[in-house]
């Protein structure tokens, strides 16, 4: 399938299924609304396409590359998107259910509300991010970086970050809840209206950081 046969098959309303992408060059496309069902994308070129409201279900995108797209209201859902890159691209409304994203990269991205449920992100790298409300659920985070972001009503929840990185980040109005944060290092950090319920912060270093009106409720303090 060439890309004009992909934007002519979208404009017409017709589902991409069980289609070979692979390593197509779709830069700068407009595919916004695109339904990819099955589909390999798996290297696949869309830097600066649109993409908004488009939904990738089961879908292979293993290092394909979505820098600065606009992919505002995706749904991505199960597949493998693992060393996905993201840097710069808008993803306000953007869900992402059940798929592999290790190593992925979302650096730089103006995220707005973004959610993830049931995925794996270990590795992946979230610096310099700028979001509204970001929600991370059952997701594994093992050596994700976060470095300079702005997690802004950002929640973490059942998250293992014991591993991950925070340096520069800011903090107004976390949640932690019931998420692994034992040995982290936040000194010098903000934490402003952020919620520690049950969270494990054994060993946590908070020196010479401030932690205005949080809540510690449940939380564990251990060798703190």
């Amino acid at each position: 399938m060439t890309p004009r046969q992909l934007r002519k098959m979208i404009k017409e309303g017709r589902e991409i299924s069980n289609a070979n992408l692979q390593g197509l060059d779709l830069r700068g496309l407009d595919l916004a609304g695109g339904i990819f069902l099955d589909t390999g994308l798996s290297g696949a070129n869309l830097s600066g396409a649109q993409v908004n409201g488009s939904m990738f279900v089961g879908c292979q995108l293993k290092g394909a590359v979505f820098e600065q797209a606009d992919a505002d209201q995706c749904t991505f859902h199960r597949g493998d998107a693992s060393g996905m890159r993201m840097d710069g691209a808008r993803v306000d409304q953007v869900a992402f259910h059940d798929i592999g994203l290790s190593d992925a990269h979302f650096d730089g991205a103006v995220a707005g509300m973004l959610s993830f449920a049931d995925c794996d992100a270990s590795g992946a790298s979230f610096t310099s991010l700028t979001s509204e409300m970001m929600v991370f659920y059952d997701t594994r985070l093992e050596r994700a970086d976060f470095s300079g972001s702005v997690l802004e009503k950002t929640t973490f929840y059942q998250a293992d970050l014991r591993s991950a990185v925070f340096s520069r980040c800011h903090f107004p109005r976390t949640m932690f809840v019931e998420s692994n944060l034992a040995g982290q290092a936040f000194r010098d950090q903000e934490f402003e209206l952020c919620q520690f319920v049950d969270a494990d912060l054994s060993g946590c270093d908070f020196d010479g950081g401030t932690l205005n009106q949080c809540n510690f409720k449940g939380a564990r303090f251990a060798g703190g």
